[in-house]
């Protein structure tokens, strides 16, 4: 009985994790468009307070997500981005350096990959000919906080 009650508990806080998950490629589905995940690019995640994970193949998905407000942005822990450079890689939102367009290809053509610094987004930027564009952008709902 004792181990029972072991068990029960370490399935019950597995299971309300309040970080990141890492993306199981080619296993995992997008929660908006319902695709596989492949790109190891490209790709978002939202936790939400609650400890809820919401898995996305692109920018451009979460974007649609957030537009339908499944997910208030009071509600939301972190939003996180891929790290263009470090495939399951995670770059707060707030802090990523986006570039949007050049030759980018983005599992769902929104072609905005994100980067953990200004020199990298610069050095790729250089690259792919991509321009810079802001998170607030492309996530209208998102407060800063």
């Amino acid at each position: 009985m004792k181990y029972l009650w072991i068990a029960l508990l370490l399935v019950v806080s597995a299971s309300c994790s309040n970080g990141p998950e890492p993306i199981a490629y080619g296993k995992d589905v997008c929660a908006y468009c319902r695709m596989t995940i492949v790109d190891q690019k490209f790709g978002a995640e939202v936790l939400t307070r609650k400890g809820r994970n919401y898995k996305f193949d692109d920018l451009h998905c979460l974007a649609a997500f957030d537009k339908e407000g499944t997910v208030p942005a009071a509600d939301r822990a972190q939003v996180l981005f891929i790290d263009y450079e470090t495939p399951h890689g995670f770059i707060d939102a707030k802090k990523a350096v986006l570039l949007q367009g050049g030759t980018l290809h983005s599992p769902m053509n929104g072609n905005i990959a994100a980067f953990a610094t200004e020199a990298a987004a610069e050095a790729a930027s250089k690259i792919t000919e991509a321009h810079r564009t802001q998170w607030t952008g492309i996530l209208p709902n998102q407060t800063q906080r």
